[in-house]
């Protein structure tokens, strides 16, 4: 999906165990993903998905409980997250051969993404879960929104996927604040560790 911007706090992380990375922050409500019977009890080489789709619904959670906090933030902070969660919604439908319901740049209400969200998150942690080693290099051929047909592998797909809503949450970030806003943080290591980093007022250090 297309990186470019198209022109136009509630709650801190709980504390916990350092490295735990079913770690939610405090008063989410979602529930935890759906796991073959845990991210631990997945091969090696799948747990580190489980792991980042641990983070995309704790992030997704974070910044759709920071735009319902805010008091008049950036139109673009809906426009980019309503692109996020699309564009994982596509991704998912391209790895399961299905049609997808929404376009990549949709039009959404902020309550349309809470929906979304939670979908997302059903269905992106059912599909990890029922992962295998042998399934990651398979290729997924899929024809993107520019009508360019591609075949890549399942590992990559989910990488991309993951990424790709890292990089726009970043900038929903940077537009609440220029709008007077607080964002809530979203980096993997306020998760696992279950404090955020350092700001740029309170020090460099990460």
């Amino acid at each position: 999906m297309t990186a470019a911007v198209r022109p136009s706090g509630v709650g801190a992380p709980q504390a916990g165990a350092p490295g735990n990375h079913n770690q939610r922050a405090a008063g989410d409500a979602s529930p935890r993903l759906p796991t073959a019977g845990g991210g631990e009890s997945l091969p090696e080489s799948v747990q580190h998905l489980s792991k980042l789709v641990t983070h995309l619904a704790w992030a997704d959670d974070r910044v759709l409980a920071s735009l319902r906090s805010a008091t008049t933030p950036d139109a673009s902070c809906l426009e980019l997250f309503a692109h996020v969660l699309a564009t994982e919604h596509v991704w998912l439908a391209r790895l399961k051969g299905a049609a997808p319901h929404h376009p990549v740049w949709p039009a959404l209400s902020l309550e349309q993404c809470a929906g979304l969200v939670q979908a997302n998150q059903r269905d992106l942690g059912a599909y990890v879960a029922a992962l295998t080693p042998d399934a990651l290099p398979r290729g997924i051929t899929y024809t993107n929104s520019a009508g360019q047909t591609f075949t890549s592998s399942i590992e990559d797909i989910l990488l991309h996927l993951f990424l790709h809503g890292t990089y726009h949450r970043g900038q929903i970030a940077w537009a609440l604040r220029r709008g007077g806003g607080v964002p809530m943080p979203t980096d993997y290591i306020a998760l696992v560790r279950g404090a955020p980093a350092a700001t740029r007022d309170a020090g460099t250090h990460t």
